[in-house]
């Protein structure tokens, strides 16, 4: 900065008289400021003419704006400068105190700049201000102590620094003409080089720097002494020549007085800036061209990410939209075929075997309609993150046995070889998990290997890696695009979501596998190649447990004589309370209605022959849930089955912890209904 200074002082002609004289007034001011009053320093009788004419003339003219305030804080003297910035006359000024005009919220923060410059003679800030007219506006302050109980302040307002540079361009000109002002615009241009925050460099006749403020130290990284008077500097800043060439060009082009480049800093980072050649419309001595500069490269990356947030939230709207498209695909055609199938099975003269065909069609599309509304209930509640893992004792053996019968009658009717892959071991393998959820897990991978693997093979396994399992389901199937492997998991993403795209379901189940492998600890990825298949992985903490050994009520342990058995069920719809009630009368049970949790609290305490309680959740008056409670505070041992559309993962668990000893979720089958009503009956006797 030395060097930089030395520079600075060639921009003014010699005027050895002048200087002598400009360096004995600066004594005088100087002695004058340590032993006087700044009153006296300013209008005093005691100040010669001479000083009190350049100190009031630097005071006055300053470019930023000057105050002098005591040591309450109060200002008592400014400049005009000052009146400009804040919108405040100087009289309205007078008496107010520092931190009035701060916005309210950096008040403190303005307080306690004033309370270093209190304590240590000197101190700078950056705070909001609102202006007379109401505008909220930035300045920085830098303040020094200048007497026992006087402090002068400089304040730029730096909201406007294009315009701010430009009112520099003419303050300089106007110095130009009065000769008598030298030393103050020598002073004045000193500080603002040094302290504007917008860059500032220079060039002599033979293209090296000559000047290098501290905002271009800042943005690149170079300082003013690596920069000032290095022939090689450009080749630093601008390191590739084609580009530097370019820069040289356009700088020395006068028709171009605003040029953006992009420059290397001294990290190796590359930084964008704006260049505004003021020299072709004001030439300083000593100067062959100069410039100031704004570093726009923050700006420019908001700009580049305000884009592609601009294209993600698109994308994310034209997957949503085909999203959408594909789920009112999904329930309207399955409702289409439910409702269809079930007038043919009200018209009359219907063969048995068209009734049976028609049946089969029905129950297909009201299970898909079921899987379509289980998928999107199951993503509402991962993204509510609404679902508790119940840890449980799982037999891995036995639960990848299960899976792969279940998985080689799914494919029954293609040309698909299913088997498993397992480590062999002598000891059970235990895993403490979910079990429910670990099943949905596996039946979201294994649809989607069936669903994209017309021949070939699947193949189910595990393997054990220390205190990890890893699962996997692996295919032969189309495979995965490279480009989409990274986007399978999202919601609301698909490889293919054209209209074409000829295959079943929400497209959910991988979000879904996703979200309660994350849920149970785990994490999951794919290998795919195109053409060749898709192998899924997943790993789950391994951790052991002891095993249950459950014993089952033997087949052939007596019921109580079903011709006695009163089973009440409480069901406000209609058509669900008929549904049940034949249901139970074709298998010679005798039946009661409540139609809300009042009326089943109430007849549970009134008939003690029921023996058993049909309970469906959401009911007028009184829920299931709190019937339920209250009926086991009267009857412990009546045994309570919840029979409900509260079909969510997770909803089990909720309803046995309020008192029920088992749970159907409608739509609830014939077989099922009976069976979980003899499994509870002869459990009771």
């Amino acid at each position: 900065m030395h060097q930089q200074s030395k520079r600075i002082d060639k921009l003014f002609p010699e005027n050895e008289k002048l200087r002598k004289e400009n360096k004995k007034l600066q004594a005088m001011l100087k002695n004058q400021i340590e032993s006087k009053s700044l009153e006296e320093v300013i209008g005093g009788e005691a100040v010669p003419c001479a000083h009190e004419e350049a100190f009031r003339l630097f005071f006055e003219n300053a470019p930023d704006g000057v105050v002098v305030v005591n040591e309450q804080g109060l200002y008592i003297d400014t400049n005009s400068a000052t009146e400009r910035i804040t919108g405040y006359s100087k009289e309205e000024l007078i008496g107010m105190h520092v931190s009035e005009i701060i916005v309210p919220e950096e008040r403190e923060a303005a307080m306690q700049h004033f309370r270093t410059v209190l304590t240590s003679g000197k101190a700078d800030g950056e705070y909001r201000f609102r202006h007379k007219n109401g505008d909220i506006r930035h300045w920085s302050v830098k303040a020094v102590k200048i007497a026992e109980n006087r402090f002068l302040g400089f304040l730029s307002d730096i909201s406007k620094l294009k315009r701010y540079a430009m009112q520099l361009e003419n303050k300089i000109a106007e110095n130009k003409k009065n000769e008598e002002a030298l030393q103050v615009s020598e002073t004045r241009f000193r500080l603002i080089l040094e302290n504007m925050p917008i860059l500032l460099n220079a060039f002599d006749e033979k293209g090296n720097f000559i000047v290098w403020n501290k905002a271009c130290e800042q943005s690149t990284g170079y300082s003013a002494d690596e920069i000032i008077g290095n022939p090689k500097a450009m080749e630093l800043l601008y390191p590739d020549p084609k580009n530097r060439q370019n820069v040289i060009q356009m700088s020395d082009d006068p028709q171009a007085n605003q040029n953006t480049f992009e420059l290397t800093t001294k990290s190796g980072r590359k930084r964008t800036i704006t260049w505004f050649d003021t020299y072709h419309y004001f030439d300083i001595p000593g100067w062959a061209s100069w410039g100031l500069g704004l570093d726009i490269t923050e700006r420019i990356q908001a700009e580049q990410e305000l884009i592609k947030a601009k294209e993600r939230a698109e994308e994310s709207d034209r997957l949503k939209t085909a999203f959408i498209n594909n789920i009112s695909h999904e329930i309207r055609t399955p409702l289409n075929s439910i409702l269809g199938f079930g007038q043919f099975l009200a018209e009359p003269g219907l063969q048995q075997q068209e009734r049976i065909e028609n049946y089969q069609y029905l129950e297909k599309s009201s299970q898909r309609l079921l899987q379509t509304i289980t998928d999107i209930m199951d993503v509402s509640l991962i993204t509510a993150q609404s679902i508790i893992a119940n840890k449980e004792s799982i037999e891995i053996i036995p639960f990848m046995n299960d899976l792969l019968i279940k998985t080689r009658k799914i494919v029954s009717a293609k040309n698909i070889l299913v088997n498993l892959e397992a480590p062999n071991s002598d000891n059970d393998l235990i895993l403490q998990s979910d079990k429910e959820l670990l099943t949905k897990i596996f039946d979201h991978l294994i649809s989607n290997a069936v669903k994209f693997t017309e021949e070939g093979r699947i193949k189910l396994g595990f393997q054990l890696n220390q205190d990890k399992i890893n699962f996997f389901v692996k295919d032969t199937g189309k495979g995965i695009a490279p480009g989409k492997q990274s986007m399978i998991f999202e919601a609301f993403a698909q490889e293919d979501i054209s209209a074409t795209r000829g295959y079943e379901g929400s497209g959910l189940g991988l979000t879904i596998a996703k979200g309660f492998i994350n849920l149970l600890g785990g994490n999951i990825w794919l290998e795919s190649e195109t053409g060749k298949g898709s192998t899924f992985y997943f790993s789950l903490p391994y951790v052991t447990g002891q095993q249950h050994t459950i014993t089952e009520t033997a087949s052939d342990a007596k019921a109580r004589d079903i011709k006695n058995l009163l089973i009440l069920i409480a069901e406000d719809d209609d058509a669900n309370y008929k549904y049940t009630q034949t249901v139970l009368q074709m298998a010679g049970y005798s039946s009661l209605h409540a139609q809300n949790g009042a009326e089943a609290l109430e007849m549970c305490g009134k008939y003690q022959e029921i023996s058993l309680v049909l309970m469906d959740i959401k009911m007028p008056v009184m829920n299931g849930l709190e019937a339920t409670k209250k009926i086991k505070q009267i009857r412990p041992g009546l045994p309570v089955i919840a029979v409900t559309a509260h079909a969510q993962t997770g909803d089990e668990q909720k309803m046995i912890a309020a008192g029920c000893n088992g749970y159907m979720a409608k739509p609830v089958s014939v077989k099922k209904l009976l069976n979980t009503i003899n499994m509870h009956v002869i459990s009771n006797s």
